[in-house]
């Protein structure tokens, strides 16, 4: 799966400048709970050192440290760092993981605690861990102590097996559409042997930044804190570093969960190709069968004709980090769009907005497009290019026969060379001399353990029929398919509560009656109702009573109530209401001006609520910015409504007013 895209949502809200500005932020260091105690324990300069000779005797060392990254809010995060060989067969090589673990709220919680195995391979457990938390583990905490690692060769863990120059040849391709393809793709191969040559002079042994031994791995970390058995969780890769970990150590393991399932008798590589065809076959007949969206035409035409345009007449559009804040600009051009339309596949989140995207392109516009590459960039941080190199050429590319992957489908898009370049691939396999696994990684696992098996109906690289297939050789499996997702489905609402069920009692079938309920809206009426609700707001100044969407993501943390209702990628609807330090106005409307391009001009004072507030409005053509403050001179008073343009005076009424009339009164 090379080029997967971590799915994370990053997001733009203005509450991190307020919450910056208000207060200061990290993650708590903590060590296990009462529950679970280390074999022995001895000191390691300030830090406690864990020294446990483990099920084969070799010996494990963990040390706890000062979590390396911003954790979610409200929660205390205790991190660690274990040592283990790099080579488990011969015991020779040393690297180091770095793990964490979040106890439950529960003083009842399981016994067991519920481990992460992310997706990738390459990508960051613990830097991404914010981003996923709301929707996928915090219901879980209730319940469970929840364990997340960074694989060997990835984020925290060392050595990581980055490989800064294919970023840097990624970002030349992007400059400059007119350079011959051929000779990228060789530059491509030559920047994968020169990461090669630095890890072997580094005395990295790439051929053991694999799967079986990232199972040997997450067994140590279980073993460190005390767990006599867990339940895992992984999604994408994670599902067959999962049914690995299962293959290995079935008797560690209380229950399963394996989210978009990769089996290990698979071919990847020959099969992505059809794969993202059918799903975007599968997103264009949804599509048509949406009246509002099929009006607008045949989805799969109108992408076509945006790659054959912008193929024709390249674009320059901007792209911005949204963690850094850098910026820079691209030459958008036909195969950019096929970029897009493969990220986006991956999620609901993505694809429901390509109507918009599409009308933008049409349009002769590119803030949208700019959407969709700034968040593709900022995902780069997120995952080791290196490392996923190293994993699917040992145990997917080796056992590929290019011959295979001649024989392709129908193919309008060009969807093929971005799923799987054959000559390209193997000639960087080549390069990456990652050896070969054993012919025995390539057969299926077979297993009695209790497993949930999760399949979005939209998955463009590993479909329903790949759980399916998994579940002939699990005899303990459920098998559920949910409509309108795709590729990671655990965090919707339906997901997680099948996850909850099964967790709660893994033998007894699942109530997977959601599962047949979602569906995905391409075009949204901008004037559905909006129902506000209650709460109190924790503000530096004290609390005070506010009103918030009910349905909208409500995060009330760090002195700020922020309300992003995220229908999808392109949604920039967000309520942010404050209470607190009058010069926080000065940093929204410069966030509104730097960040937004949007130049605010004053209004006549409102009147609402029993408060006077200043009113300033502006917009930049598709983005607009509603702001009120009401300012005492020391304090302020402060919400603000972020809109399309389009939708604007619907949510002002159905959002912005009731928020206004609300704020501070009971």
């Amino acid at each position: 799966m090379y080029q997967q895209m971590v799915r994370v949502v990053v997001g733009l809200g203005v509450a991190m400048i307020l919450a910056t500005a208000c207060t200061g932020s990290g993650v708590e260091s903590s060590g296990p709970s009462d529950t679970v105690e280390p074999v022995e324990t001895t000191e390691g300069g300030s830090d406690d050192v864990v020294v446990n000779p483990n099920d084969d005797g070799v010996e494990l060392v963990s040390q706890t440290i000062d979590c390396p990254f911003d954790g979610p809010p409200a929660v205390t995060v205790g991190c660690s760092r274990l040592t283990v060989p790099e080579n488990w067969e011969t015991g020779e090589g040393e690297i180091s993981l770095t793990f964490a673990r979040i106890p439950s709220r529960s003083t009842a919680a399981s016994p067991e605690a519920i481990v992460y195995l992310e997706g990738g391979p390459g990508g960051h457990a613990l830097d991404t861990l914010q981003f996923q938390f709301d929707d996928l583990w915090d219901p879980l905490l209730d319940d469970y102590d929840l364990i997340f690692f960074d694989q060997r060769g990835v984020g925290y863990s060392e050595p990581a097996l980055d490989c800064p120059e294919l970023v840097t040849l990624t970002r030349k391709a992007e400059d400059d559409p007119t350079l011959d393809p051929e000779t990228l793709d060789a530059e491509f191969v030559d920047a994968v042997a020169g990461c090669r040559a630095r890890y072997g002079a580094e005395g990295i042994d790439v051929s053991q930044y694999n799967t079986v031994n990232n199972a040997k791995d997450a067994d140590a970390i279980r073993q460190v804190l005390g767990y006599d058995q867990w339940n895992i969780l992984g999604i994408s890769y994670g599902t067959k570093l999962a049914l690995e970990m299962t293959r290995q150590y079935p008797e560690t393991i209380r229950a399963s969960v394996i989210d978009s399932v990769y089996p290990p008798q698979v071919d990847g590589p020959a099969s992505n190709p059809a794969t993202f065809l059918d799903s975007l076959n599968l997103v264009s007949a949804a599509c048509d069968a949406e009246p509002a969206c099929a009006a607008e035409g045949s989805l799969l035409d109108r992408l076509v004709n945006a790659a054959t345009a912008l193929e024709a007449s390249p674009r320059e559009v901007a792209v911005t980090n949204f963690l850094t804040g850098e910026s820079d600009t691209v030459q958008a051009t036909g195969d950019t769009i096929v970029s897009v339309v493969a990220q986006g596949l991956y999620s609901p989140f993505g694809f429901s907005d390509w109507p918009e995207l599409l009308t933008d392109i049409e349009n002769g516009g590119t803030d949208a497009l700019s959407t969709y590459l700034s968040l593709d960039r900022t995902n780069e941080a997120f995952f080791t290019t290196g490392m996923q190199l190293a994993v699917q050429c040992h145990e997917e590319i080796s056992f590929t026969d290019p011959s295979s992957v001649d024989d392709l489908p129908e193919d309008p898009f060009g969807l093929y060379d971005y799923a799987f370049s054959d000559g390209d691939n193997f000639a960087m396999c080549a390069a990456m001399d990652a050896g070969s696994a054993p012919a025995h990684q390539n057969e299926p696992v077979v297993s009695d353990v209790p497993t949930l098996i999760l399949a979005g109906e939209f998955d463009p690289v590993t479909p329903p029929a790949w759980g399916q297939l998994a579940a002939e050789t699990l005899s303990n499996s459920q098998f559920v398919l949910v409509a309108g997702e795709s590729h990671g489905v655990s965090p919707s609402e339906c997901g997680n509560d099948i996850v909850r069920q099964f967790l709660a009692d893994p033998m007894s079938p699942v109530d997977a009656s959601c599962a047949d309920d979602e569906t995905v809206v391409f075009i949204a009426d901008a004037a559905a109702e909006v129902d506000m609700e209650a709460t109190v707001a924790d503000f530096s100044i004290g609390e005070t009573f506010v009103l918030q969407p009910a349905d909208w993501n409500n995060q009330n943390v760090n002195g700020v109530v922020d309300s992003i209702r995220q229908n999808s990628l392109l949604d920039v609807a967000e309520l942010l209401q404050f209470a607190g330090p009058s010069a926080v106005s000065t940093s929204i409307e410069g966030f509104i001006s730097g960040q937004l391009d949007i130049e605010l001009t004053s209004g006549s004072d409102a009147d609402i609520g029993g408060v006077v507030w200043q009113v300033k409005r502006g917009d930049n053509g598709r983005v607009a910015a509603d702001l009120y403050v009401a300012d005492d001179g020391a304090n302020v008073q402060l919400v603000l409504l972020i809109s399309a343009v389009e939708e604007r005076s619907d949510l002002v009424a159905a959002v912005l007013l009731p928020a206004l009339e609300g704020f501070g009164r009971e």
